[in-house]
């Protein structure tokens, strides 16, 4: 009896770990699952985030080719915008050359006005020719000078 009661005792204890270690043995399948949906989550987000880092790699890099064609652009308008200011100061200095050459002009140069009848001659003894005078030695303008005709 005694036998058959260490027997019974046995298959109980076997039977009682048999049953722990099918238990175990679910929790580790279900864990094992568990870690297969984790590692595929994973798996997916790493995905993403390779696309993503290349594509802002891509971004990063185009960027970088804007910035440097901005930066000819602006160096070429730069350029530009000197020539600009140089032509101008070119011309504010032509203007104000030319301004002082017409003032000298008009202040060396006298205008006689050209007289078709001098009030003190006879209508048809006059003669009407054109002269230039110099005045400070700028410009020649013309002037009348009235002459008469001895036919007489």
């Amino acid at each position: 009896m005694k036998l058959k009661s260490n027997e019974q005792t046995s298959k109980l204890t076997l039977d009682g770990r048999i049953v722990q270690l099918e238990k175990q043995l679910r929790w580790l399948q279900g864990e094992f699952q568990n870690l297969m949906n984790l590692k595929q989550k994973n798996e997916t987000t790493i995905s993403d985030l390779k696309l993503q880092n290349k594509t802002l790699i891509d971004n990063t890099n185009e960027l970088k080719n804007n910035v440097k064609a901005q930066q000819r652009q602006t160096k070429l308008l730069h350029v530009a915008l000197t020539k600009a200011k140089h032509y101008q100061t070119d011309l504010v200095n032509l203007q104000a050359t030319l301004g002082d050459q017409r003032s000298r002009i008009q202040k060396g140069s006298v205008e006689i006005p050209s007289l078709m009848y001098s009030p003190f001659l006879p209508i048809g003894d006059q003669q009407v020719s054109l002269h230039t005078v110099q005045g400070d030695g700028a410009q020649r303008l013309p002037f009348a000078q009235i002459e008469t005709r001895n036919d007489k």
